[in-house]
């Protein structure tokens, strides 16, 4: 299982506060059955190089857990405005990981997206359940078709956002504006079972290729640099 959005770094944001936590964060995510992790701190400037180094502290008790690191980051949609280059998702220079911050998205904002598409990035939305509901299913239903792509957490089917939040997390997987589910761990608490009960709860009440697909396939083939599998 790879996890695409994690706060696991210590001292960047308002993640993981030591090495220590971050080490747990690891040894549970591994007790969850995580084989890989892409870190993504929130953006700041010179973040790639604090990221760097933590990477690089953190990759032998990775290791030790036989789980993977991947450098990536996670932006608001008006850091993208400042940028000329942007942190991707992994190795392959294609995923970028966005939290809109608000559910207006005005049509400069979809040419935004679209312009950033043209250079050959494709745009995550993280946790959308947090943001929109359910009268904005037409909205999103219109930013799929443009291929931008949706990250669920874990924590929404567990209710850590509240009862609305849980029940439109749910009404995003039936619609299929779902293409990856994650972890957003900032604390070792994010790493204790939530990913294989959310998993548990796609397989029964979808089926076992589905499960596959989100938690497997889709990170797999962003990995990859390849687009997701898109469902229904």
């Amino acid at each position: 299982m790879i996890d695409i959005h994690s706060h696991l770094l210590h001292g960047i944001d308002d993640g993981a506060r030591s090495f220590a936590a971050s080490v747990k964060m690891l040894e549970l995510a591994a007790r969850d059955g995580v084989t890989a992790i892409i870190a993504t701190p929130h953006f700041s400037p010179g973040i790639s190089e604090k990221m760097q180094q933590r990477i690089d502290e953190l990759r032998p008790e990775a290791a030790k857990f036989n789980i993977e690191l991947f450098s990536g980051c996670e932006y608001t949609f008006s850091d993208l405005d400042r940028q000329e280059k942007l942190i991707t998702l992994g190795e392959k220079e294609v995923f970028v990981l966005v939290d809109f911050c608000s559910s207006f998205v005005s049509p400069l904002t979809r040419q935004f997206l679209f312009d950033w598409q043209v250079k050959g990035h494709q745009i995550i939305l993280a946790h959308p359940e947090r943001l929109f509901c359910s009268r904005d299913l037409p909205l999103l239903k219109d930013l799929a078709d443009a291929n931008i792509f949706f990250q669920l957490n874990a924590g929404s089917l567990r209710g850590d956002y509240g009862r609305g939040v849980r029940r439109f997390v749910k009404t995003l997987i039936k619609k299929g504006l779902c293409h990856f589910i994650a972890s957003d761990a900032h604390s070792v608490q994010n790493y204790a079972g939530q990913l294989p009960d959310f998993r548990k709860y796609i397989s029964k009440r979808f089926g076992s290729e589905l499960e596959k697909v989100f938690f497997e396939e889709n990170p797999e083939r962003m990995l990859a640099g390849k687009l997701p599998i898109s469902v229904w």
